[in-house]
């Protein structure tokens, strides 16, 4: 009869073995756990500087359409059109106008790039709300009641605008909050 001389057989090398896997399966758990950690940390940090570009977009481009709007306004007034604002000469002003359609127009891509569908479709309806103004400017409309609900849906179109800019961003308060 032949009797084993190891000591424990198998029992022995799985004894070794055991920690040895231990090892291997908490390192795995481990370079997972971190891993996913990180990936949620990237994820975060980029969803955070692209809501402050987005931001910069959306008041870069409200400024822009805002100071048309305010060209505009001194243009009429140079008219005889009611609008609170000091006239400019008209000449002068149409000069200004073109530069400030311009900036708006560059803003626009930023906008295009960055915005949300909600926050372009409002941008979109309040630069054509101010469109309806030119007419204004240029001197072939100069009925008041015309221009003061024109100028009156620019306002509206704003608001609109920066109600669906601050959805976009998960800003939880609106314009009535303010």
């Amino acid at each position: 009869m032949i009797e084993s001389t190891d000591g424990g057989g198998m029992t022995g090398s799985l004894d070794q073995i055991s920690p040895l896997i231990g090892v291997v399966v908490g390192a795995l758990l481990s370079f997972t756990a971190t891993s996913l950690g990180e990936r949620t940390r990237w994820r975060r940090s980029q969803q955070t500087r692209w809501d402050s570009d987005r931001l910069e977009a959306y008041a870069a481009y409200g400024e822009a359409v805002k100071r048309y709007i305010f060209i505009i306004t001194r243009i009429a007034a140079g008219r005889g059109l009611p609008s609170g604002s000091l006239a400019i000469d008209p000449v002068v002003g149409l000069q200004e106008l073109e530069l400030a359609a311009s900036e708006r127009s560059h803003k626009w891509e930023t906008m295009l790039l960055l915005g949300d569908a909600d926050t372009i479709a409002a941008a979109r309806q309040w630069q054509q709300s101010a469109w309806r103004l030119d007419p204004f400017a240029l001197g072939c409309n100069s009925s008041p009641d015309e221009w003061s609900r024109a100028l009156a849906a620019t306002g509206t179109a704003r608001d609109e605008f920066y109600v669906a800019a601050r959805r976009g961003l998960g800003i939880s308060h609106t314009l009535a909050d303010l």
